[in-house]
């Protein structure tokens, strides 16, 4: 039942339509007698037959994600004739089920997939045998990198009908959707996974010291928060792409916030003469991209989901939604998550950069990488397969990923790198959040908008700059001030960190002081009472 679906997931062929369809219904019907099948004859789960089924019906959901991700994005010919819309449920579900499933598996058999979540964040190679969720990650890349590059609305001049800029923006804004919820889905099911060994760790696991030992153990406890923490970034700086794009509808909803028509009227008429002027002077500016609103042309645009996935505007109107309020609450998500670790002794999932041998556990896959690169340069996207073997080819896979992600490391670390340690990433993403604020409040009316500095710590009551703050001052105990500068942390931001750290100290200092004084003024009193 699940071999038609398993063999398109190995073939490195682009998948067809109908047949994948009919083997996703196969695994459904799979999972549905599976399950019944538990219930009718009242089986434990840790039953040696039902653990080989789990087994299969795990491999089952990672092969239907697979097959789903290469059909909706690297699908060729005409996409507006692909039903779409089912596909992202079933691979939305695909995801879930996966996690749920491999849950219920024995460590035995759950270390199996244990590669599909640590190769997640590294770059995709078709046809994905290493990992099905490496290419939503990097999907979700693509369409950030689209976000920052390609303007939301139309120039004044734009030739584009009304109607077709709407299809074109719903379609966007569902294929947000879409994968905010694929990122929402991986993030709960990593939640739930408290450690993944290297991928040979039975290997080296008599060779280890008592000293190693409890070093591998925090590194397996580690690597599914690091695979968590890189998600949560994804999906933040997917919000804050989308944000950007949606800028004028967040400044018109922030000015009707502090009420009236007048104050709203007001607010876009000087968002018009703040775009025109910033346009012209602000040329160099990180914060530009706010404001700067140029044309979207049909030509440009990433393939998106097609037209009859789109669900209808009154089921979703995409200009309802508060693109903001969820960036608001994925930062603070970020944040929080960050400090967490920070607080545990964690702060190596934030700071360290990834390596190869020691993330994944395999020594010599480096210099498998490295001599292969010499011998012949395949495209990272499109590796020669030298065998139809499985096995052969998921090493290829491997070592083509591996290849492609060095010589990423050996160029220029910009700003936009995906591979950067994580509080560097997230110390760039506050400043992204804190530029939109600025430019937000910049539009309000100067009799309501209050002081600049509260504004920008945005949430409701602050909630975003608390959220930083306690990031701060958990973060500041692990690493010297100075030390944080590389990651991109301003000189201010660290000072006032470092105030706030010795402002809870003192309170500390003085709290414990007065302690010990009512207890030296108590015990007098209590040895008086005793010699009466």
């Amino acid at each position: 039942m699940l071999k038609p679906l398993l063999a398109t997931a190995s073939n490195i062929l682009q998948p067809e339509q109908q047949p994948t369809v009919k083997a996703l219904i196969g695994l459904q019907t799979y999972t549905t007698q599976l399950r019944d099948a538990v219930r009718a004859r009242q089986l434990d789960m840790g039953d040696k037959e039902v653990q080989g089924r789990l087994d299969e019906l795990v491999n089952g959901f990672a092969a239907a994600a697979n097959v789903i991700t290469r059909l909706l994005w690297e699908a060729d010919g005409d996409k507006a004739e692909m039903d779409t819309h089912d596909l992202h449920i079933a691979l939305k579900q695909s995801i879930g089920n996966f996690f749920a499933v491999r849950s219920l598996l024995e460590r035995s058999f759950a270390t199996r997939y244990d590669k599909h979540i640590l190769c997640s964040i590294l770059p995709s190679i078709p046809p994905y045998h290493q990992s099905f969720l490496s290419p939503i990650l990097e999907h979700c890349r693509r369409s950030i990198a689209f976000l920052k590059a390609k303007p939301s609305c139309p120039h004044p001049q734009s030739k584009l009908p009304n109607s077709s800029l709407q299809a074109l923006r719903d379609r966007a804004d569902t294929e947000v959707t879409c994968l905010l919820g694929y990122l929402q889905t991986i993030n709960v099911g990593l939640s739930s996974i408290s450690e993944i060994g290297s991928l040979n760790s039975t290997t080296f696991a008599s060779k280890m010291t008592k000293t190693k030992g409890k070093q591998m153990d925090q590194d397996n406890e580690n690597r599914p928060l690091r695979v968590r923490m890189e998600v949560m970034l994804i999906k933040c700086d997917l919000l804050l792409s989308v944000t950007n794009k949606r800028m004028n509808e967040v400044k018109a909803r922030a000015a009707r916030s502090m009420g009236g028509e007048e104050n709203q009227d007001a607010a876009e008429e000087n968002m018009k003469s703040e775009d025109r002027s910033r346009s012209k002077s602000r040329g160099k500016s990180r914060s530009k991209s706010v404001d700067s609103m140029s044309e979207i042309g049909t030509n440009n645009v990433v393939p998106f989901c097609a037209a009859n996935s789109v669900h209808p505007p009154s089921d979703t109107p995409s200009c309802f939604i508060e693109w903001e309020v969820l960036t608001e609450k994925s930062l603070i998500e970020c944040l929080n998550f960050a400090a967490s670790c920070a607080e545990d002794d964690r702060i190596a999932i934030l700071t360290k950069d990834i390596v190869h041998p020691d993330w994944l556990g395999v020594a010599s896959l480096q210099q498998k990488a490295s001599t292969k690169s010499k011998s012949q340069s395949p495209s990272p996207l499109h590796p020669c397969p030298s065998s139809t073997n499985m096995s052969n080819d998921e090493d290829s896979d491997l070592d083509s990923s591996i290849t492609s992600f060095n010589s990423e490391d050996e160029g220029n670390q910009d700003e936009d790198s995906s591979f950067r340690c994580p509080l560097r990433t997230l110390v760039a993403l506050h400043d992204r959040y804190e530029e939109q604020r600025l430019a937000i409040w910049l539009t309000l009316p100067t009799s309501g908008r209050g002081k600049m500095s509260a504004f920008i710590r945005g949430g409701k009551d602050g909630a975003v700059g608390r959220a930083w703050d306690g990031l701060g001052m958990n973060i500041i105990l692990k690493i010297d001030g100075s030390g944080l500068i590389p990651y991109g942390l301003a000189p201010d931001k660290l000072s006032k960190w470092t105030d706030l750290v010795a402002v809870r100290q003192a309170k500390r200092i003085r709290k414990n002081g007065r302690e010990g004084d009512v207890i030296f003024q108590k015990r007098p009193l209590s040895q008086s009472q005793g010699g009466v």
